[in-house]
């Protein structure tokens, strides 16, 4: 299976949202880092998602200022960012998921990390040709 950009379950897509976020803490701090918010919130943000994500939110906040302030650009990582959070519903984040959507919650971030390592492989082989 690949990334489904229209599947709109909340669970997956609060699985694509965690992915994102943890890729824009990357991109942060570079390739040093020891230890990522999968390794911290995972757990959290899977079955108690309005708690935890306000504070990821508050993280990507910083990390997105970091990338900027360091030359780089934030451009595709934002809009990623509002892609994914787009396809939140207009209540909000629910308090917590059912064991179900948690299960759609590590498959939404899966395949959104593999989305990632399938496009930088793309863009490698582009460069080598």
């Amino acid at each position: 299976m690949a990334l489904d950009k229209t599947y709109d379950n909340i669970g997956y897509v609060l699985g694509r949202l965690f992915a994102v976020l943890e890729r824009i803490q990357e991109q942060a701090q570079g390739k040093g880092l020891n230890k990522t918010i999968r390794d911290t919130y995972f757990g959290a943000a899977a079955s108690s998602p309005l708690v935890t994500f306000k504070r990821l939110q508050d993280l990507a906040i910083h990390h997105l200022a970091k990338i900027r302030n360091s030359g780089k650009g934030t451009v595709w990582l934002e809009q990623l960012l509002q892609e994914v959070t787009g396809l939140i519903p207009a209540q909000g984040l629910p308090t917590t998921l059912t064991l179900e959507d948690q299960g759609r919650f590590s498959v939404g971030y899966y395949h959104q990390r593999q989305d990632f390592f399938a496009k930088k492989e793309t863009e490698e082989k582009g460069e080598e040709q």
